[in-house]
């Protein structure tokens, strides 16, 4: 219970300082999100990532699993707060399947995947319900939106947003535990690392897709859940 209130309360300690943002302000920071999403480094980081997640995410599934799989290591507090939500704000996308690697009987590897799999779902599919978000902001460039389409789930971008920082916390440990993990690897027999180093190497790209992912998309979401706020539609 302590967990699930300090993981709320970090979310919204970060969107309680851009509370003070006005609409101008919150314009303005549109159009430098866009000019940062579309600068060359930007755009050949995100077409490398795009790539990953084509073969680690692949469209299928049903989203009713999708979410079971999303919420699953989260507290029971947490769980009960985004199930619904989520629910409604991807009932019309495509699913996703994350497509891991078989096991490998290396507890430690294993473990990481299973640590990761969740994170990654959840780095996917919130960067599909805001696709169309990001998409405005690059196609627009003058940080006008039509906020009023986003009106109807404001309390679903809301109650979602905990879920990304816990993500984020949870995204930050397990890179610490992937040196850890590789390190287990070396000293492994070479059959047995074969399958292993496969896993890691998954592993590796996973976070890379989770942590560019979550960075991305809960910037996106705060300035959206702002926008709707300082437009009285939240």
């Amino acid at each position: 219970m302590k967990k699930f209130f300090l993981i709320i309360g970090i979310a919204l300690m970060g969107l309680g300082m851009a509370n003070a943002q006005t609409a101008d302000e919150l314009k303005a920071e549109r159009q430098q999100m866009k000019t940062e999403l579309t600068s060359k480094d930007a755009v050949k980081k995100a077409q490398k990532i795009e790539k990953k997640m084509e073969t680690l995410t692949p469209k299928g599934g049903s989203i009713g699993e999708l979410i079971q799989a999303m919420v699953a290591p989260f507290p029971a507090d947490l769980k009960a707060n985004i199930t619904t939500p989520l629910t409604n704000l991807l009932g019309n996308k495509a699913s996703r399947i994350i497509a891991k690697p078989d096991q490998t009987g290396v507890n430690s590897v294993d473990g990481l995947v299973n640590t990761i799999s969740p994170l990654l779902a959840v780095a996917v599919s919130t960067n599909d319900i805001l696709a169309e978000y990001k998409t405005e902001i690059v196609d627009h460039g003058d940080g006008e939106i039509d906020i009023t389409k986003y009106k109807a789930n404001a309390k679903d971008y809301l109650a979602i947003l905990p879920m990304l920082t816990q993500a984020s916390l949870d995204a930050a440990k397990a890179s610490k535990q992937l040196k850890d993990v590789q390190n287990d690897v070396k000293s492994l027999a070479p059959t047995q690392a074969l399958s292993a180093t496969k896993s890691v190497n998954w592993s590796v790209d996973a976070l890379d897709i989770t942590t560019a992912k979550l960075a991305e998309t809960t910037k996106l979401l705060q300035n959206l859940i702002n926008t709707l706020k300082a437009t009285g539609n939240l």
